[in-house]
């Protein structure tokens, strides 16, 4: 990539990022922001070795590039979270596995349903400290390629936090770039910058919870260059997220993302095939099995 291309994507990302913020915090007409609260709310993440959460995932994706027929799809997705280990220095080595989705397609003229992808079963490695920034990331197996149903930029379970605490509608930024392992072969490179306010503290279903949201602007690249297809897609990305976590356990219990990547995709004969893919998607915890008997609980499905 030339200097012109980065200082281009840079200032793409910045102008993003800056209309982002104001859009997260502007106040409708007639409506008072509540007081900053007193109480200070802490999120950070917390595993045990030999944890492993289960959570299924409900979404909604709309592919569409320009002169071809809108692709709706509807999608339930099982994905389990283990901790291997902890490191002498408290990070977690965390494995992720895509362990079952069925997938129903919708275009104008056809509809279908199937179960399993070439994703389901493969393995995808992070090492992240308690704010969830990543130290090291792997593959099972980085010569087979696949991708998750949800595509290479689908939000992610643990993103990065920045910040460990913070009191009601406090807010501040991050700015990261990481590889998005858990979505597929080659993985994604996706460099963001994401606005983050503590929400408040809620109580249901007997737990306590502690909520912050996000907005976030990007920009993603990722290449496939093997036998068969050579291409590179690149992604202009706006995306909004609400994050509850347990506030005993440190972990996230409900995820509501939405995200739109604004697609590029360059073949290898120099086609260019220029679209968008809509995405709204929940994740909730079902399930903790641990060594620890009070991290273990099992959620009504």
């Amino acid at each position: 990539m030339t200097s012109f291309w980065r200082g281009l994507g840079l200032a793409v990302l910045l102008l993003s990022s800056s209309v982002a913020a104001r859009s997260q915090i502007q106040l409708e007409r007639g409506f008072e922001m509540p007081p900053l609260g007193t109480d200070t709310t802490c999120f950070r993440y917390h595993f045990v070795a030999g944890d492993t959460l289960i959570y299924t995932i409900e979404a909604s994706d709309s592919v569409a590039f320009l002169g071809e027929p809108i692709l709706l799809k509807i999608r339930r997705s099982v994905v389990s979270i283990i901790c291997d280990s902890v490191t002498a220095n408290g990070r977690y080595r965390l494995r992720t596995t895509l362990r079952h989705v069925v997938e129903r397609q919708t275009t104008v003229s056809d509809s279908s349903e199937r179960e399993g992808s070439p994703w389901v079963g493969r393995e995808a490695f992070v090492e992240i400290d308690s704010l969830g920034v990543r130290h090291a990331v792997w593959v099972d197996d980085d010569r087979r390629a696949a991708l998750t149903p949800g595509g290479a930029f689908q939000p992610l379970l643990l993103p990065t936090l920045g910040e460990s605490c913070g009191v009601q509608n406090q807010s501040w930024m991050v700015q990261d770039t990481t590889l998005l392992v858990e979505n597929g072969v080659p993985e994604a490179a996706y460099s963001h910058a994401t606005l983050w306010r503590v929400i408040d503290k809620a109580d249901t279903l007997d737990r306590r919870f502690h909520q912050i949201q996000y907005t976030q602007t990007g920009l993603g690249t990722v290449e496939v260059n093997s036998d068969r297809v050579k291409l590179t897609m690149h992604a202009v990305i706006a995306a909004y997220g609400k994050l509850s976590m347990d506030a005993e356990l440190q972990v996230p219990f409900h995820l509501f993302a939405t995200s739109e990547d604004r697609l590029e995709i360059t073949h290898a004969n120099g086609q260019v095939r220029k679209g968008k893919h809509l995405t709204s998607m929940h994740a909730r915890l079902r399930e903790i099995r641990s060594p620890d008997p009070n991290r273990r609980i099992v959620l009504p499905r």
